[in-house]
């Protein structure tokens, strides 16, 4: 744990957590309260990219070049030890929950839903993210590269997302599926952390550390509020989820500000209490969170139906979260044995 990154692991800790709350709250959206933090929750996902991007470019084992000459025979082993732990998990999820369907007889379940969901070109859900973040695997390299070599052309990728944020803005409505094009608005993360992981560890220069933290609240929040404005003035759907497939400036400043904001209470201990348990418990969530994603997504599908009819959000959520919690715990034991 000593080479972790605590903020990080904070971060990434309450990112599967509001995750959850989502996917829970979800059903419950004609409670106003719920509908409130259904929205408030949608900063996970920009967490999460967050999280992995900030992981990535502050490792300094994670250069495969000399001289700008690129070495592939590194490169190709980071690339296959990242695709074994991102897919792997993945199938064996997809199994379960298809097998799972099988034996519900669920009308969802088709040929055509099982080679989308093997594909990553549909089917369950949640594979737009396992997709999002095998594409972020083959890019991280090339944009850490090009800041360190080509500033310049790194600059222009991140102009181009930025124009991709701004586009889907103004353009809500696609002729093609959304995972074709998705990877840009959302690399705009990428291309911020880069900058991130090299403004806020400069330790010669705090000052200029907190005043980047400044501009880019600043910055964020402008991006909102524009977007906010011009949403409303356009009779156009403000709930985060229906400008997040593709993301666009509103989701995106939203996501972001939401994860500067934890990731600054984490930096002055607000998750630190003297006794040290929700800094462990959020050590765990964050060690665990990718096959947490795939075990709360599991229960949560087939116990839906019966919590909507029988009890209340509180409950759903609560039950998803320690059957999931207690589902990792009992995996990890399996594996340690």
């Amino acid at each position: 744990m000593k080479n972790r990154f605590t903020e990080i692991d904070d971060l990434r800790g309450l990112a599967i957590f509001f995750m959850i709350l989502v996917h829970t709250s979800v059903y419950f959206l004609t409670d106003s309260f719920m509908k409130f933090l259904w929205n408030f929750s949608e900063w996970s996902v920009a967490g999460f990219i967050f999280c992995s991007s900030f992981v990535y470019f502050i490792n300094s084992k994670n250069n495969f070049w000399n001289e700008k000459k690129i070495d592939f025979k590194l490169y190709w082993q980071y690339l296959l030890k990242r695709l074994k732990r991102l897919i792997i998990p993945y199938y064996i999820f997809l199994l379960v929950f298809i097998s799972l369907l099988l034996l519900t007889h669920n009308k969802l379940l088709n040929t055509k839903y099982i080679i989308f969901s093997t594909f990553l070109v549909g089917g369950v859900d949640i594979s737009w993210l396992v997709l999002l973040f095998l594409i972020f695997a083959l890019m991280f390299p090339l944009i850490k590269y090009l800041f360190e070599n080509y500033k310049k052309i790194f600059y222009l990728g991140f102009f181009l997302s930025f124009l991709s944020l701004i586009y889907f803005l103004f353009i809500h409505n696609l002729n093609f599926n959304y995972r074709f094009i998705f990877w840009l608005p959302w690399s705009f993360i990428v291309f911020y952390t880069v900058l991130f992981t090299d403004y806020s560890l400069r330790e010669k220069s705090k000052l200029s550390n907190k005043y980047f933290y400044l501009f880019s609240i600043l910055f964020f929040v402008f991006s909102f509020l524009f977007s906010f404005i011009y949403l409303q003035q356009n009779y156009l759907n403000l709930d985060q989820i229906s400008n997040k497939y593709p993301p666009n400036l509103y989701h995106i400043s939203f996501g972001l500000l939401g994860v500067l904001g934890f990731y600054l209470l984490s930096k002055i201990g607000i998750f630190n209490p003297p006794a040290g348990g929700l800094r462990k418990f959020l050590n765990f969530l964050s060690l665990n969170s990718y096959s947490i994603y795939f075990i709360h997504y599991t229960i949560l599908y087939f116990t839906a139906s019966w919590f909507v009819k029988n009890s209340n959000w509180f409950l759903f959520t609560i039950f998803v979260f320690i059957t999931s919690l207690i589902s990792q715990k009992t995996f990890n034991l399996i594996l340690k044995k």
